[in-house]
């Protein structure tokens, strides 16, 4: 079975907001959601929606597949 790894997403982003020095604050307002709803995705209680996938690899400059941690079981 084949699933997305919320907290191992929640990692990949975190990783991605070090690199470019991002806050949650930052993320919040270039993905147009709530501090909150980032600090979800970062703990990997939610994944972020379709648009803001995209929003994040059209920013970031990295494909979806860096910023969702699929994985088999």
């Amino acid at each position: 079975m084949i699933h997305v790894d919320m907290r191992l997403t929640g990692r990949n982003i975190e990783d991605l907001m070090d690199r470019r020095h991002l806050t949650v604050k930052d993320v919040a307002e270039e993905m147009m959601v709530s501090t909150r709803a980032v600090r979800m995705w970062l703990s990997g209680d939610r994944l972020p929606n379709y648009d803001n996938l995209a929003r994040m690899s059209i920013s970031w400059k990295v494909p979806i597949n860096k910023i969702l941690e699929i994985v088999e079981t």
